[in-house]
C-alpha cells in the first residue's frame, strides 16, 4: 500500500491516469460489443439485433466514446483516433450506411461477412491492448493490471459471440481458423488470470478480496457459455444454440462485475 493509500501507486497522478484511460477502455470495448452485434446482423437483414446490440446503440455509444476520448486526449496519440475512425468506417461501409441509416444494407457474401466481422472484431480488440498498455504501466505492482486484463479477456468473448448469435450458419462456417483460436485462447487467458487473482489477494485486505470475489463469479448464462468453449466437441454451430437457450440479452448484455471491481480496488 503506498502513502497515498492506493494499492502499487506512489501518488495519487498515475492513479489518477489509470481511472482515466481506464474510462476510456471501457467506452471503447462497449463499443466494440455493440458495434460487432450491429454488423453481424446485417447478414439477418435485420436493424435491431438485441438490446444492447442495436444500431441506434452505436451511434450513442459512439458518442459517449468521443466524449471520455476528448478528457484522455492528453494521454493519447493520433493514432488512437485514427484507428477508432478507420475501425466505425469500415463497420459503416460493410453495413452500407452509417447506425443512423434506415436504408437495407446491400447483402455481403456470408465468407465476406465472416471476414469482415473478424476483422473489426479484432482492430477494436488491438487498439483496446494498446490503451492497456498505457494504462497499466502505472499501477503495474496493483491487482488492478490483472482485473483490468480480465474484463477485457471477458469483452473480447462477449463481442465475439455477439455475431456468433447473429450471423447466418454460412458465415459461421467461413469463419477464419485464427478467429476461433482467438476465442479459445480468451479462456485460456481467463482461467490464468483468475487463478492470479486468487493468490495474489489472499493476503490482501478484506475489502479488496470481497471486491475481486465477486468480480471472479460469473453470472450463471455467462458461465454456461464459457464452460461450452472448453469442450472438445466445441463448434460456433453449438455454441448459438446455448446461446439461444440462455437468451440473447441474458448472454450478451449481462453484467460480469469486473468495472465495479476496478472502481471498488482503486478506491481502497
Amino acid at each position: 500500500m503506498s502513502q497515498s493509500g492506493k494499492p502499487g501507486c506512489s501518488s495519487d497522478e498515475p492513479l489518477g491516469r489509470f481511472n482515466e484511460l481506464v474510462k476510456l477502455i471501457h467506452r471503447v470495448q462497449r463499443e466494440r460489443g455493440a458495434t460487432t452485434a450491429w454488423l453481424a446482423s446485417r447478414g439477418l437483414g435485420s436493424v435491431m439485433p438485441g438490446s444492447c446490440g442495436a444500431g441506434s446503440l452505436v451511434v450513442d455509444l459512439r458518442r459517449r466514446t468521443d466524449s471520455v476520448a476528448l478528457i484522455a486526449a492528453t494521454r493519447l496519440g493520433a493514432d488512437t483516433g485514427g484507428m477508432l475512425r478507420k475501425l466505425r468506417d469500415q463497420a459503416d461501409s460493410s453495413c452500407g450506411a452509417s447506425p443512423r441509416a434506415t436504408a437495407q444494407a446491400p447483402a455481403l457474401t456470408p465468407p465476406e461477412l465472416a471476414r469482415t466481422f473478424y476483422s473489426v472484431h479484432n482492430g477494436y480488440s488491438r487498439l483496446i491492448a494498446s490503451l492497456l498498455t498505457r494504462a497499466l504501466g502505472d499501477v503495474e505492482r496493483s491487482v488492478l493490471p490483472d482485473i483490468a486484463m480480465l474484463k477485457e479477456q471477458y469483452g473480447q468473448q462477449r463481442a465475439f459471440i455477439s455475431g456468433v448469435a447473429f450471423l447466418p450458419d454460412e458465415s459461421l462456417a467461413a469463419m477464419p481458423a485464427r478467429a476461433i483460436g482467438m476465442l479459445l485462447k480468451t479462456v485460456e487467458r481467463q482461467n490464468e488470470l483468475r487463478g492470479s487473482l486468487r493468490h495474489k489477494v489472499a493476503s490482501m485486505a478484506p475489502e479488496v478480496r470481497r471486491a475481486v470475489d465477486e468480480a471472479l463469479v460469473l453470472p450463471d448464462e455467462i458461465s454456461r457459455i464459457v464452460s461450452a468453449m472448453e469442450d472438445e466437441q466445441f463448434d460456433l454451430l453449438m455454441l448459438r444454440d446455448l446461446i439461444q437457450s440462455c437468451g440473447r440479452d441474458a448472454a450478451l448484455c449481462g453484467d460480469v462485475g469486473t468495472n465495479a471491481c476496478i472502481q471498488g480496488v482503486s478506491q481502497v
